[in-house]
């Protein structure tokens, strides 16, 4: 028994191998969904700031918001839309709207609101009470009013088409400070020192001077700069929508492969104190659209699934994410009531980033699809919780490619427990961190998990009868001078033999191939046998690791046949191998050459019969000559289609004929007849 359970073992480590699915680190933890945890760039997952959601718009996109405290004011849709929101009082009203364009830019200047609306390139002022509205100013030369920046007593605008930067003094008197730098300006900073304006398409970083030219601070490797920060004299540029700007590679060979660069969404970009610029971050799969500065430390909103992150300002700048909403974009940040709040889109909301740390908060791994049906095994968690800090961890399982109410249910586990889950093929994990004290948290750093693809069928597709005659075999042959019949003739055109084999013609031969699948790509093997009419069985190979096989019949009584096939992927999947069987057309084995009957030669015509009790005739030939030469005849219908055919020839001249016919099996009989002399 112990040997037994030995060899089992064996076989199935061999046969049927386990699979682990490894998920450490910050690239491969960031494809999943943060729920009050952070996700630092050293892969670690620990508790974060809870960002708890406000209000909700009725809007797809807010463009942007600002507030005196204790309203917020929000451009939001398509139609000039402008909401006010009184912190802690529910929804938020519509204050005003604009028919004839989107309200892009709003700004709080001298105790009054103010809207830009494009592409009108009108700045309207906005009682912040009634919503009344009132023509302040038109641009005429710009159409798009991007953002708006009140600064030192001062209203700086910046537009699009064309990318100009306007200051305007408390009487809205303009002053250009920058015209044509682009085709729009998109991202304005004003502080006490110095303007720095991004545009788009070209993607410039500059520095305007209201007495003179614009300086480039950078050319960036993007081609929208989405906004500016400045932190201990380091500016720091959010781009996005562009691709690195690379030499064009040199000419290849087109036999070479080329792999595609993936396009860059968008890159952190610094200009240091000495107008050193650096592209500190490069993202694939993240768009930077925001920026808001929390000490040494600078949030940035994104456009990968409401992503928020945080960059470290020092040398390393390491950044984490924080965080993420459900939406699509985080736009804008704003500070209000000693809290900062951040606006989205897709939907359009408002978020608030919570003071403390949440004490409890999830980690969604992606679901991980392993192809086919699955048996799930036990599950691993590298973490660490001090005193006062646990984590919690969760499974389920399904089929369809997002989870829904054909999942399973989550089920708790422990750490290295293996989950009562059906086969399926996609599966996903949860970690949940959970703290008393929002100064300590749990850290997870990894995760992995067994798994054995389920065992699918072979499916055997097709059993087919070759013509009797043909054999494959190393040394199979056609010889020279024989006959063959015309449906053998032509298949062994069509058949690619087997690595190693070759394609042979002799009577008495009779062949089977047979195309199967796996699912699993397994190895296939196939055992063959033969029934007859009467039901019984011939066993001839078993365990045959080429799906041809041909089997000489010269051994077996005349009659009608057809071959039997299993095929199995047996040896690579124990215990749940399987197997799929079929069946080929029934064929005739035929030994007995055909009967020549010749009748007395009239006046040089010669007569004569052939018949053939199993087989259809297939080809009669004469010779005249002693069977040096032969000459094939065709039966008085002129058709050979069956086992009884009549012929006539004239053979006058000739003394003797030999008389030689084939039947469709390759079998042949002679016969000696009088010629017409």
């Amino acid at each position: 028994m112990k040997a037994l359970i030995i060899l089992l073992m064996s076989i199935s480590v061999v046969a049927a191998p386990v699979q682990v699915k490894t998920v450490y680190g910050f690239p491969s933890f960031k494809k999943g969904e943060l729920n009050g945890v952070a996700l630092n760039s050293r892969g670690e997952i620990v508790m974060s700031h809870q960002l708890k959601k406000v209000v909700s718009m009725n809007e797809t996109y807010i463009w942007d918001i600002c507030t005196d405290g204790q309203n917020f004011f929000v451009a939001a849709g398509e139609k000039g839309k402008i909401y006010r929101y009184k912190s802690g009082l529910g929804e938020a009203k519509l204050l005003t709207h604009f028919d004839e364009g989107t309200v892009y830019a709003i700004c709080l200047y001298r105790g009054k609101l103010y809207a830009g609306l494009s592409p009108s390139g009108k700045i309207y002022e906005v009682d912040p009470e009634t919503g009344k509205t009132t023509e302040k100013l038109n641009l005429k030369k710009s159409k798009y009013i991007w953002r708006m920046v009140s600064h030192g007593g001062n209203l700086y605008v910046a537009t699009g088409l064309p990318g100009r930067v306007l200051k305007l003094d408390r009487n809205f008197l303009v002053t250009v400070l920058a015209k044509d730098v682009d085709t729009h300006v998109e991202s304005l900073l004003v502080t006490d020192n110095r303007i720095v304006a991004g545009t788009s398409p070209s993607g410039y970083l500059l520095e305007i001077h209201p007495d003179k030219k614009p300086f480039l601070l950078t050319d960036t490797p993007f081609s929208e700069v989405k906004d500016i920060v400045e932190v201990d004299g380091v500016l720091y540029a959010a781009c996005f929508n562009g691709k690195l700007k690379k030499p064009a590679p040199p000419k290849i060979k087109p036999a070479q492969e080329v792999k595609n660069i993936p396009t860059l969404k968008g890159g952190i970009v610094t200009v240091d104190s000495r107008n050193v610029p650096e592209t500190r971050v490069e993202f694939s799969t993240m768009a930077p659209f925001s920026f808001a500065q929390q000490g040494k430390r600078i949030l940035v909103g994104t456009g990968h699934s409401g992503k928020l992150l945080s960059i470290d300002t020092g040398q390393r700048h390491e950044f984490t994410i924080s965080g993420e909403v459900d939406c699509g974009q985080i736009i804008r940040f704003v500070r209000g009531n000693g809290s900062i709040l951040l606006t989205t889109a897709n939907p359009g909301e408002i978020y608030r980033i919570e003071k403390d740390f949440a004490l409890s908060g999830t980690y969604t791994a992606v679901p991980f699809d392993a192809g086919k049906p699955t048996h799930w095994g036990a599950f691993y968690f590298d973490s660490t919780a001090p005193r006062g800090s646990r984590i919690e961890f969760r499974v389920r399982a399904g089929n369809s490619a997002s989870p829904d109410a054909t999942w399973s249910n989550w089920q708790k586990i422990s750490n290295g427990q293996t989950p009562r889950l059906p086969a399926t093929t996609l599966i996903q994990w949860q970690a949940r961190l959970i703290s008393q004290d929002p100064g300590i948290t749990a850290t997870m750093t990894g995760a992995h998990f067994y798994y054995r693809e389920i065992n699918l069928a072979p499916v055997l597709a097709s059993v087919s009868t070759l013509p009797p005659g043909i054999f494959a075999g190393k040394t199979a042959v056609k010889i020279p001078g024989t006959f063959i019949p015309a449906p053998a003739e032509a298949a062994m055109g069509k058949l690619v033999p087997p690595t190693g084999m070759k394609i042979g013609f002799r009577s008495g031969m009779q062949t089977v191939r047979v195309h199967a699948t796996d699912p699993n790509k397994d190895k296939l093997r196939y055992t063959f046998s033969l029934e007859s009419r009467n039901g019984r069985k011939l066993a001839l190979k078993r365990d045959s690791d080429i799906a041809l096989y041909s089997v000489d019949t010269h051994r077996i009584p005349e009659g009608r046949y057809r071959f039997l096939v299993t095929v199995s992927d047996s040896r690579e999947n124990y215990p749940d191998a399987g197997t799929d069987s079929g069946t080929g057309r029934w064929f005739t084995v035929d030994h007995t050459a055909p009967g020549i009957s010749v009748q007395t030669n009239t006046g040089g015509k010669l007569a004569f019969t052939v018949r053939d009790s199993l087989s259809v005739v297939a080809k009669v030939e004469i010779s005249t000559d002693g069977g040096e030469n032969w000459q094939e005849v065709w039966p008085d219908d002129g058709i050979s289609d069956s086992g009884n055919e009549s012929y006539h020839g004239d053979i006058a001249g000739f003394k003797d004929v030999i008389i030689r016919a084939f039947d469709d099996h390759g079998n042949s009989s002679t016969v000696l007849g009088k010629g017409g002399i």
